[in-house]
């Protein structure tokens, strides 16, 4: 299960079953901000529906309950890929200055390539 806020509810409500995810990481620790890993860690494929529910599920900080929820199989990689080593063969980075830019606004829909490329990467 991965899930959003109301605010974000737009971006996941276009997620349909069967879509794939890449799963990024920033941080090595969830509620702490070092180390810095930066790293897409695995995919996932939508198995399911949104759903809007209010009860906590998540240890997560502040009292944000993340109501927007899709189900999700998650298939994690052994070794995480760090962003930086394939930042310019990625098509949905590069239009951006900086780019953490482009992991800020998340969920983000992507190139089917740029998720072959990655999913290639985490898989080999």
């Amino acid at each position: 299960m991965i899930g959003g806020t109301l605010s974000k509810l737009r971006m996941y409500n276009v997620m349909e079953p069967g879509d794939k995810l890449v799963f990024y990481i920033s941080t090595q620790y969830v509620r702490k901000a070092l180390p810095r890993i930066s790293q897409f860690k695995g995919i996932g494929t939508v198995v399911g529906n949104i759903v809007l529910e209010n009860t906590n599920i998540w240890n997560a900080r502040g009292p944000e309950v993340y109501p927007v929820r899709v189900p999700v199989s998650i298939q994690p990689a052994k070794e995480g890929v760090p962003v930086r080593a394939v930042l310019a063969d990625l098509d949905f980075v590069t239009k951006y200055r900086k780019w953490s830019i482009a992991f800020l606004l998340t969920p983000r829909e992507i190139s089917a390539l740029d998720f072959e490329k990655i999913q290639r990467l985490l898989f080999s």
